[in-house]
């Protein structure tokens, strides 16, 4: 009996791994434990990309916009010689190689699943092609998605509304190569995502590519994985950088406690997110936009980050830096007049508690936090009781002119009297 039984589990378990894709997938759909604490973050709102949300009828409304953008790309790709039946081809060459990219069955016939890659990807390069200026193109209408512009935004960087990043890669190249070798269709996400989310005014796309450590051979999962490297700092860690260092973490404390032990916030200028700096009693910080759209794509890097790069993090690093900073309403406020964070939420109290609850259920795998260095220094420069000092006599008694006056004059005064006294004993 118990032989019998043997045989029934070992049967199971062979189906089971029969029916396993011969090798691990690109693409991780969101466990539910993550899903719940808030689930809107993870789902789109506006428009299906893919075949994960590809039957959603909440979304049905996104197909007539997706379906316009399609007839403007079969129009821009007739002056190539391409049609209907040149883009089904290029498609249904691709069909097995993407769905092996998807984790879970699709749940999608053949015929339904190359429909959704030729529109969706037809979407995404219309959109992006209009949006560079990198490829001539007349007659995009732009109208149809001004009322939902930011939420869409926001759809295309979740983790599971994606199509590989290699279809719209390989389908780029094989119709404009010929005619535009000189642009990729990395090219065009960098522009997308700087006119977008960007820090700087656009710059030459070689610049840029280069700048952002974007390689034109680097290996992108989809757009989600584009942003995470379009937001890495100048200085990344070094290759084979030892992860199990005993060095102990520290991290910041709150922006009210700093700027209380004398510590001045700078905001500066450039392209690079994570670059936060410390020198001198300087913290350097780029600027944070913070809207309504920020907190879902936030989560969304971070948990493509915990899935694909939890030893080498650097975003998730850069929230909890945040998360430290702030703790009240009064640590945003802080940064808001120092220009660090601008934000188009009602209010202060609302940022504190977006900032906080990213990172409230984030994991660190690894002792080797980004900002260990920054930390360390800030935390020494605060433990100086003399910088404190100077920070007291500088918020009670050099804050206005008048107060400086003041200062002047009880000087000049003090040295008068112990020059009165110095005279009477001579």
């Amino acid at each position: 009996m118990a032989t019998d039984q043997f045989k029934v589990v070992v049967a199971s378990i062979r189906r089971k791994i029969d029916l396993m894709p011969s090798s691990p997938s690109s693409f991780i759909k969101v466990p539910e434990y993550i899903r719940l604490v808030k689930k809107e973050c993870y789902e789109p709102l506006v428009v299906s990309i893919g075949p994960i949300y590809y039957k959603n009828t909440s979304l049905e409304h996104s197909q007539e916009i997706k379906l316009r953008d399609f007839i403007f790309f079969l129009n821009l790709i007739s002056q190539f010689n391409y049609g209907l039946q040149e883009w089904y081809n290029i498609i249904k060459g691709m069909e097995e190689k993407t769905r092996a990219y998807y984790q879970n069955k699709i749940d999608l016939s053949s015929n339904e699943f190359i429909e959704m890659l030729m529109i969706d990807a037809a979407f995404i390069i219309s959109l992006f092609i209009f949006i560079s200026d990198e490829i001539p193109c007349e007659n995009y209408d732009i109208r149809n998605k001004l009322g939902f512009f930011a939420k869409m935004n926001r759809d295309l960087f979740l983790v599971e509304n994606q199509l590989p990043f290699f279809v719209l890669n390989d389908l780029f190249s094989t119709i404009f190569g010929a005619f535009y070798p000189l642009v990729s269709f990395m090219d065009l996400t960098y522009n997308y995502i700087n006119s977008e989310f960007g820090l700087s005014s656009k710059k030459s796309v070689s610049t840029t590519l280069r700048g952002n450590k974007i390689d034109k051979e680097m290996n992108v999962e989809h757009l989600v994985d584009f942003l995470r490297i379009y937001y890495l700092p100048s200085k990344l860690r070094e290759v084979g950088q030892n992860y199990n260092t005993t060095e102990h973490i520290k991290y910041p404390m709150t922006a009210k406690e700093l700027k209380a032990a004398g510590v001045t916030f700078v905001a500066i200028d450039g392209d690079k997110q994570l670059d936060i700096t410390y020198s001198k009693g300087k913290l350097k910080i780029p600027k944070l936009f913070i809207q309504d759209i920020t907190e879902a794509i936030f989560r969304n890097i971070i948990f493509f980050e915990q899935s694909h790069y939890h030893l080498d993090s650097y975003f998730i690093d850069y929230m909890i830096f945040f998360d430290d900073l702030i703790d009240s309403p009064e640590d945003v406020q802080i940064l808001v007049k120092s220009n660090i964070i601008e934000h188009w939420l009602g209010t202060d109290e609302q940022v504190a508690t977006v900032i906080n609850s990213i990172v409230k259920h984030i994991s660190i795998y690894s002792r080797n936090f980004y900002y260990n260095e920054v930390c360390h220094k800030l935390i020494a420069f605060a433990s100086k009781k003399r910088n404190k000092w100077k920070a007291i006599l500088r918020r009670n008694y050099f804050n206005h002119p008048w107060s400086i006056t003041s200062v002047i004059y009880l000087v000049i005064l003090l040295i008068l009297t112990v020059l009165q006294v110095y005279t009477g004993f001579m």
